[in-house]
């Protein structure tokens, strides 16, 4: 191998290995900015009726209402189980997102009707 072609390899390695640190902080950016953009939260539910209670810990993560909008940071838990489990905490939801995907109708009411 001649010098020419060992410079060019590792300047292709050098290369690659910058890409990859920009590749990461790229997406250490845009992960939070996607979040700030609903106000730091995972969760956004809102209620059929004004909930009695304001917060509660549910799966690690609270999960805080204002009448009848509840938000919330996301836990360790797949979707549908919060979903549930905030049913069953603050009452009947009328809209539920997580990560920005809406619960359609059908998803929705299985959450209701588990609760």
């Amino acid at each position: 191998m001649t010098l020419s072609q060992n410079t060019q390899r590792i300047s292709i390695r050098i290369l690659s290995f910058f890409m990859a640190i920009n590749f990461a902080m790229l997406t250490t950016m845009i992960v939070p900015t996607a979040q700030a953009a609903t106000g730091g939260s995972y969760y956004q539910v809102e209620l059929k009726e004004t909930s009695k209670k304001d917060k509660k810990i549910i799966r690690g993560t609270m999960i805080r209402c204002t009448e009848t909008n509840c938000r919330g940071k996301k836990a360790n838990s797949n979707t549908a189980s919060m979903c549930v489990k905030i049913a069953r905490t603050f009452g009947p939801i009328k809209s539920f997102s997580a990560g920005g995907e809406a619960f359609d109708d059908s998803k929705l009411a299985k959450c209701n009707e588990k609760a």
